[in-house]
């Protein structure tokens, strides 16, 4: 890391408040942030952090911040370092990618402009080395070499370009409609959905975010929950369901109920119900279902079926149970089904 970085972390380390026992996972410890009740702030609840102050933000001034989120930074961090030319390997070091493809084909964004002033870049050059040359230095051999480099790039524009599309984040994600994306490592995101988004969908969506951690693949997904009715916008997860997962051992994130809207359909690879009346009524949203994103999370198990809303049963223990086992099936579907998570 750089200095600069390496004095901030400093620094957060000098301020934070030190938790009574330092946390550990996986033997490592000395972690930046903490809730006050000492558990550790994770990724996603760090992003939520990032909403609330680029909505502060645009809220008191006339020029609007974009969305910003930690994965955004990750990937504007790698798309800059491949840019100025790092060697690709010590990139995926830095990054922790166990396969340079992740590195190269996910994270890093590179489009035809990039390809443009690379091209431009090779001009440069070869005018300095033409300069060498009517100067009596003997550099026809390189010179030839970045012709035919440049001639390569030039001539293969649309090739190039093609490529590029395909390898786009937004084209990656979809993995059943692009069949050729087959062997790139990709991020699946994932949406579940109920009908406050205070019980079930906040239930699905902490044991799901659980299960990828345990196994090592959060980097992999995006997980969030989302309500088909404005009942509860803006309120946090249900009391039950918050005790019930703190009951197993699995943490609450932080989450406010938000209405899903038509451009997830988009922006997730699927879109995950929890019973019939939630099927219609994402539908309904959606506007319908060409890419068969949509479905039921106990379609995953064996006994398929609807999960009850313990807003009414009171039964969290049932519905966790439901879960959990939506759960473990959906997982296990996209480990069989997704080539690439077998990579990982």
């Amino acid at each position: 890391m750089t200095s600069e970085v390496e004095e901030s972390f400093k620094k957060i380390i000098e301020k934070r408040n030190p938790p009574k026992a330092e946390p550990m996972v996986n033997g490592k410890s000395g972690f930046l942030y903490f809730y006050k009740d000492g558990s550790i702030c994770y990724s996603l609840q760090c992003e939520h952090y990032f909403k609330h102050i680029i909505q502060k933000y645009n809220n008191t001034y006339k020029v609007q911040m974009p969305v910003i989120t930690l994965h955004i930074c990750r990937h504007t961090y790698c798309s800059n370092m491949a840019k100025s030319g790092i060697n690709p390997k010590a990139l995926q070091y830095l990054m922790g990618h166990s396969d340079i493809s992740a590195t190269l084909n996910t994270y890093t964004h590179v489009n035809l402009e990039d390809a443009r002033e690379e091209v431009a870049r090779l001009r440069i050059v070869q005018l300095r080395f033409y300069n060498l040359k009517w100067q009596g230095v003997k550099t026809w051999n390189l010179h030839h070499m970045l012709y035919l480099l440049r001639y390569n790039i030039c001539h293969n524009t649309s090739i190039y370009a093609r490529k590029q599309f395909f390898t786009g984040a937004y084209k990656a994600r979809n993995i059943k409609k692009h069949k050729e994306m087959r062997g790139y490592v990709t991020m699946i995101k994932i949406l579940f959905i109920c009908h406050g988004n205070i019980c079930r969908s906040t239930m699905s969506q902490f044991v799901f975010q659980d299960m990828v951690n345990k196994r090592g693949l959060s980097d992999h997904f995006h997980i969030d929950s989302a309500a088909t009715s404005r009942e509860e916008i803006g309120n946090p997860p249900h009391y039950g369901t918050v005790r019930k997962l703190k009951e197993v051992g699995i943490p609450v994130l932080s989450h406010r109920a938000r209405q899903m809207t038509k451009a997830d359909y988009q922006e997730y690879d699927y879109l995950i119900g929890m019973d019939s009346a939630n099927i219609r009524n994402m539908n309904r949203i959606l506007g319908g279902d060409p890419e068969a994103k949509v479905q039921k999370l106990l379609d995953f198990t064996e006994r398929k079926g609807d999960i009850a809303d313990p807003w009414y049963t009171g039964n969290f223990d049932l519905t966790y149970r439901d879960v959990s086992e939506g759960c473990e099936g959906l997982l296990h579907f996209l480990e069989e089904r997704e080539e690439e998570l077998k990579k990982w």
